[in-house]
């Protein structure tokens, strides 16, 4: 029999290996692998239409963090020099042209000058929201509509597009905007209300306003959606030359989930309104896209497309445009005040005819939507 008492492990008790219930290392691959997985897809959605992969079009949402997420994986790969820091690397690139549609790089650009050379127009697009007004007889009821007013003078845009317009017809409660903007130097306007209430005396659309003649205008109706107010156009002579200026209002997103009581009840509805919106914005997109091939003129095209701009409304509706944003711009280019810092909805997409001299996003906090403003160059014709 054998001794164990002078072994050095006599008296303690024989300790079983514990069993390692989690691999980090396996686990942190499949999260990896999962991330380049939707990054990958998000990279088709400019190819698919939105109506029909609504569930591939959503993740554009989560992009920005996906690109986190794999900018950190490259990190750590790199502080380990472990080799497979080449593949989040090559799927990083794989998916340049939506990094280059929702993040510009022009940081060190002078600020947005007040002053614009001869020669050069400068275009203002903005969601008005209704101008927050509120009727006459409210005047001590606050609203926002007297600033937005003195934005749109500080600014001296040359042309206005703007959107979710409201202006009272033969109205006593409402005092009139167009008229104001008249008093500002917006001699020409083409309207449309989308929306036609209280037996024609509260008008509510889009409408575009110029300092320049407009000598031809044209309307493009959508079918009969909720959330969109179609499309507008205004051939606008400036320096003997002559401009075609769009404006459209794709179907919005609406996800407030109501009418349903469960939490359950209100992701439903959300989902519901999300693949309807889809599906509208994908029509509505082709149609903006073949009436912008007809125009015999240089385009500009003043947009609040409802998605961002990773999306196929974007692509489809931006096609051989310029985007302003991104030629001038810095960042996410955030246009809409809630929600995540980088939704980005609207957009101003100019001919390549034209050379964009400035842009900006003025910080007013007045509408649910942020004004846009672009100073644009067109050489001699």
């Amino acid at each position: 029999m054998t001794d164990i008492s002078n072994s050095p492990t006599a008296g303690y008790p024989i300790q079983a290996k514990k069993k390692k219930w989690v691999n980090w290392k396996k686990l942190g691959n499949l999260v990896a692998l999962f991330c380049f997985l939707l990054y990958g897809l998000v990279c088709l959605v400019p190819y698919l239409p939105a109506g029909k992969f609504w569930p591939i079009a959503l993740l554009g949402y989560v992009f920005p963090f996906l690109l986190l997420v794999i900018f950190f994986i490259i990190l750590v790969l790199a502080i380990r020099r472990s080799r497979w820091v080449i593949v989040p690397v090559l799927v990083l690139l794989l998916g340049w042209q939506q990094i280059r549609a929702v993040f510009a790089f022009h940081f060190f650009t002078k600020s947005f000058a007040s002053s614009k050379p001869a020669g050069t127009l400068r275009v203002m697009l903005w969601n008005v929201s209704a101008w927050d007004q509120v009727p006459v007889s409210g005047k001590d009821t606050l609203s926002y509509r007297n600033q937005m007013m003195e934005v749109v003078d500080q600014l001296q845009a040359d042309v206005l597009c703007l959107q979710e317009f409201f202006e009272p017809n033969n109205s006593r409660h409402f005092s009139s905007n167009i008229a104001v903007l008249k008093e500002k130097g917006y001699l020409y306007h083409h309207f449309y209300p989308k929306s036609v209430t209280y037996s024609g005396r509260r008008l509510v659309g889009m409408i575009i306003l110029s300092k320049f003649p407009i000598v031809d205008s044209s309307t493009v109706k959508f079918e009969n959606t909720p959330h969109s107010e179609g499309l507008i156009s205004a051939d606008i002579r400036v320096n003997d030359q002559v401009i075609r200026v769009f404006s459209t209002h794709l179907e919005s997103s609406r996800t407030g989930g109501r009418g349903a009581a469960s939490a359950v009840g209100k992701a439903k509805n959300v989902v519901s309104r999300l693949k309807l919106a889809y599906s509208y914005r994908t029509t509505q997109a082709l149609l903006v896209r073949k009436t912008i091939d007809q125009s015999p003129h240089p385009v500009v095209v003043c947009g609040n497309l409802g998605d961002l701009p990773n999306s196929y409304a974007y692509f489809k509706v931006g096609e051989n445009l310029q985007d302003a944003f991104l030629k001038k711009g810095a960042g996410f280019g955030r246009t809409f005040r809630f929600l995540s810092p980088t939704v980005r909805v609207d957009y101003i997409f100019a001919d390549k005819k034209f050379a964009v001299d400035q842009f900006n996003i003025p910080d007013v906090i007045y509408s649910d939507h942020y004004p846009l403003i672009a100073d644009l160059h067109l050489g001699e014709p």
